[in-house]
């Protein structure tokens, strides 16, 4: 003990290098085209990493809501059932797996690619403060959201839940 007690001083330092060393390399960047030295595995893990975050954003929200849906319209059908109206609304799981999939899928890549633009195209060319560059990026989100809602439609057809 007297000797792992000696030793540790030395011990320590190197340790703590090779800890810092390993969280430098496992830090990912918040989206795959952020600006900065990051390693073509990290660019991909964060795609991987933040396309997890979507789906589960996209999948348990929808759960719960389509499920409270569902569950006040069978409610509402029980208690009058001449006050609805034959309007067929699609399975909660199937529903949810697909709204998880579009999230992981399309939102996920549009919101890649949008920060990607923002970072290294207008930031770039534009000043980052500038009344242009701020024009230039609502433009843009408000391109992604009218892009996302036609896929959205796309992908429920496709699907077959709408």
């Amino acid at each position: 003990m007297e000797k792992f007690s000696k030793r540790f001083g030395f011990f320590l330092p190197y340790l703590l290098q090779r800890i810092t060393q390993k969280t430098r390399l496992l830090a990912l960047p918040k989206h795959f085209l952020e600006p900065g030295a990051y390693l073509w595995w990290q660019r991909m893990l964060a795609f991987c990493f933040k396309s997890f975050q979507f789906a589960l954003v996209g999948f348990f929200p929808s759960v719960v809501g389509h499920g409270i849906t569902t569950g006040l319209v069978e409610m509402r059908k029980r208690r009058n059932p001449a006050s609805v109206s034959d309007v067929h609304s699609a399975p909660v799981f199937s529903n949810s797996i697909q709204w998880g999939m579009f999230m992981a899928i399309s939102s996920n890549s549009r919101y890649q690619l949008v920060n990607g633009i923002e970072a290294q195209v207008i930031d770039r060319i534009l000043e980052k403060t500038s009344l242009v560059a701020s024009i230039c990026c609502f433009l843009l989100r408000c391109l992604n959201s009218y892009v996302g809602g036609l896929h959205w439609i796309q992908w429920a057809r496709h699907s077959g839940i709408q």
